[in-house]
């Protein structure tokens, strides 16, 4: 061999492993679920402001509703459970997109659901079969 085939080797073998490590990233950045919880005063869902870890709730993470949250913006989750005394509001022309929806309950107490927009629940298993509210 070469010294310029080595060289060529070498370049495929690092391109291949930085290939090979990108991939892993995507994949691992798309599969991560987080807990996402809102403040006790709430707010709109598209704004960091409304959760306590600054992140708007993506269709991976569960999110759990603590205040008055109004969906302001296309929104997604796996999982959403609305909290006792809490609320969770569908503005109209948006959406709600999840996997999961729960509306916690404890003494004869729920949380809440106020939808003039659309709230879309999917089942895991079979993304075609939806239910609305």
């Amino acid at each position: 061999m070469n010294k310029n085939s080595n060289h060529f080797d070498s370049l495929v073998a690092k391109r291949a492993m930085s290939l090979t490590l990108i991939f892993l990233l995507v994949f691992l950045t798309t599969v991560s679920t987080k807990e996402i919880r809102s403040t006790k005063e709430g707010g709109n869902w598209c704004e960091p402001t409304t959760w306590v870890s600054g992140e708007i709730p993506g269709e991976n993470d569960n999110v759990i509703i603590d205040g008055k949250v109004s969906v302001n913006c296309p929104a997604f989750a796996d999982s959403v459970y609305v909290n006792v005394d809490c609320l969770i509001s569908v503005n109209p022309n948006d959406s709600l997109q999840c996997h999961f929806l729960r509306l916690e309950e404890k003494d004869g107490k729920k949380g809440n659901i106020n939808n003039m927009g659309k709230i879309i629940v999917f089942e895991k298993k079979a993304v075609e079969e939806k239910e609305e509210f």
